[in-house]
């Protein structure tokens, strides 16, 4: 899924694709996480934070230009895309995107890079730490941005005075909320984990009442909270869609995010998911629930059943566009695909992979993951643990899915058609996210669409039709 909340660039092209198509099933770098102790839940929140325009600096002696000004230099021109922040104004930076930029995103998406920012943060109040640096033509600005409830680390690139490469990555101040409308709400909170900080979401049904709730977990890779790619947030649009239907839900960034350092070479499952999932289920445990479920994407489906295997808490649970086939494998045929003429090599990879032992573990990587972490990853068994939880399951996959093939959906099948316990549902028209889109076309995930009203059905109708 390689993804630096919404990073877009333009300023440098190659024939590489920008995340690699391993683990996870969707495409990403294996990066992980630190370890365990579940933390107490947030104190009550505060308000929701307003988007209160500030005015735009007036022109001092250093030469900033005011928001009206024609910036003549990257200097200028990076305080001339604050300026337009603060306001509210960013889609009049359009102009500024250079030609390939312009490509991959329309106004309305660029504009989207800075809003969806200020739209969780409020106001934009000041930058600090800003530096800058030339190579090769382009000037890369990066600086702290601190805004009403959220501060971010912008990275800016510029070339021949044009916008080229924007990514920022958020991290919360404290508790907050915001009212999503039709008796939702929504806690933006900071979970607290092993001497980490984590983003984490709570959306909720706002009436006093029990709701059935559940932990979205993400694919591989270094995933923020609403499993951002490109410009779309298919956690964001599952966990709305899920509270219009009185079912809450929690969605928290992967550690791998912000702390991809902690992840050593012999860091495995359970430095990436396992400490934090548990974390997060005892942070709903605590929450006015009626029901605990688990939805597992890609990766998260088979880290899912190992959590529902070993936790008599959880109600039931949803692998969503996720295998039961080894990682290793599911990598090599992804690999296959692009680079056909080295399917031996891509072989050999997975076969030692699926080898891997901790005994033996020396560091060698395999599908950007090391012997160490193939080690604890061969400790799964996704087959098994859906039939040791012995809860209701729902299995969902796609024929149109370009992240998992034939041979995934008939794996459950051939195991799990006859489970009582288990249904399984095939989609024809659903990308590895879920949208609606092709995402054979790389420039797909940058155009805003909406998440499938007949998969949140699916999704709610399992949840609420548990006992």
């Amino acid at each position: 899924m390689s993804l630096a909340l919404l990073a877009v660039s333009a300023c440098n092209t190659s024939d590489t694709p920008s995340g690699s198509v391993t683990p996870g099933i969707t495409g990403a770098a294996l990066t992980k996480a630190p370890e365990k102790t579940p933390t107490e839940a947030p104190v009550k929140a505060t308000g929701a934070p307003e988007k209160t325009p500030t005015e735009a600096p007036a022109k001092t002696p250093t030469g900033t230009p005011d928001a009206e000004a024609k910036p003549a230099t990257d200097e200028e021109l990076f305080e001339y895309v604050i300026a337009k922040w603060k306001q509210g104004k960013a889609g009049e930076l359009y102009e500024y995107a250079d030609a390939s930029l312009a490509a991959i995103l329309d106004r309305d998406g660029f504009a989207y890079l800075f809003d969806s920012v200020s739209d969780i943060g409020g106001a934009l109040n000041g930058v600090t730490d800003k530096k800058s640096g030339t190579a090769n033509g382009i000037t890369t600005y990066t600086a702290k941005l601190d805004f009403e409830y959220i501060t971010a680390n912008l990275a800016i690139s510029f070339a021949d005075s044009k916008l080229c490469s924007f990514n920022r990555n958020v991290y919360f101040k404290d508790t907050f909320e915001i009212d999503r409308g039709d008796g939702r709400m929504e806690r933006y909170f900071v979970l607290e984990n092993d001497g980490h900080r984590l983003n984490a979401v709570y959306t909720y049904v706002n009436d006093g009442k029990p709701h059935p709730a559940v932990l979205l977990i993400a694919g591989s890779g270094p995933g923020d909270y609403n499993e951002t790619v490109g410009l779309l947030t298919p956690f964001e649009d599952i966990a709305l869609g899920l509270a219009e239907n009185g079912i809450n839900s929690l969605r928290v960034d992967k550690r791998t995010l912000n702390y991809a350092s902690d992840f050593g070479i012999t860091s495995g499952m359970e430095q990436e998911y396992g400490s934090d999932c548990n974390a997060a289920i005892e942070f709903l445990k605590k929450e006015n629930i009626s029901g605990l479920y688990l939805l597992g994407h890609s990766l998260g489906g088979q880290i899912a059943a190992e959590l529902a295997d070993g936790n008599g808490d959880i109600d039931g649970m949803i692998l969503f566009n996720s295998s039961a086939r080894h990682l290793a494998d599911i990598a090599c045929d992804q690999y296959t695909r692009l680079d056909s003429a080295n399917k031996a090599a891509y072989l050999a990879h997975a076969a030692a992979a699926k080898a891997a032992v901790a005994d033996t573990a020396q560091g060698a990587y395999y599908y950007n993951a090391s012997d160490y972490y193939w080690a604890s990853y061969n400790q799964l068994d996704t087959i098994k643990s859906v039939k040791d939880a012995g809860i209701k399951t729902l299995i969902i996959n796609s024929r149109f899915d370009n992240q998992i093939f034939d041979a995934d959906i008939e794996l459950w099948e051939s195991h799990l058609s006859d489970n009582e316990n288990v249904a399984i549902r095939v989609f024809d028209d659903i990308s590895h996210f879920g949208y609606k889109i092709d995402t054979t076309d790389s420039l797909s995930v940058y155009r805003r669409v909406d998440f499938p009203e007949e998969l949140i059905r699916t999704f709610s109708d399992f949840v609420r039709e548990m006992p």
